[in-house]
Formats: C-alpha cells, structure tokens, sequence
C-alpha cells in the first residue's frame, strides 16, 4: 500500500473510532466544512452542495449526520459540524466545525501531512 493510502486509511479510522461504519462522502464533506470555516468563507448549504456536485438535500443530510442532532443507530451523535445564520440572509445556513469538529480536523490533518 502506497503512504499516500496508508495515511488516508489512518484518517478514515479516527472517523470510524466516532462511528464504526463511517462513509467516505461524509468524510468529504468535513473537510469542505472545514475549508469553509478555516478559511473564513461565507459558503452556504447550497454552494457546497454545488461545490461537490451533490444535491442540496444530500449535503443538508450530511450536516445533520456530522452534527449532534443525528446519529446512527447505536452511536453517540458526531457533534462536528453544525451551522449558523449568514449575516447578511437570515434563510441561509452556514456550516462550520464545533470545538470538537476543529479538534478532530486538528488530528487528520496532522495524520495526513505526516506529523503523527
């Protein structure tokens, strides 16, 4: 296995300690939450949506299954990512990372530019 994959592999595992069966297009779509927050973007559900080429109910699903309104059956809610109102709409959502969202960002990250 190549490092590249071993490292991704590594990152996808800190998800599966939170969520034994956690799915890839929701790890995806972390990382965009995190980009959007980290950066200090003003992206809404809907421009991600658009950005990963998922509907718009897709990535609203995702933020409720990243945040501590949802979990699978048997699980702890994830607690990652939740949102907040756009200044300037109050009808648009934006999503950001919780303190515990940045924490595990925090730890892929260091995962994925081999410094863990």
């Amino acid at each position: 296995m190549s490092k590249g994959c071993f490292t991704m592999v590594k990152g996808l595992e800190v998800f599966q300690s939170h969520w034994k069966s956690f799915p890839v297009q929701h790890m995806r779509f972390f990382f965009e939450v995190a980009r959007n927050d980290l950066e200090r973007r003003e992206w809404g559900v809907m421009e991600m949506a658009e950005r990963l080429g998922v509907p718009q109910a897709t990535a609203s699903r995702h933020i409720q299954d990243l945040s501590k309104w949802n979990a699978p059956k048997g699980h702890d809610p994830l607690d990652l990512v939740t949102t907040r109102t756009s200044p300037d709409d109050y009808r648009k959502r934006i999503p950001m990372l919780t303190n515990k969202g940045l924490q595990v960002y925090r730890r892929l990250d260091a995962i994925l530019s081999n410094r863990a």
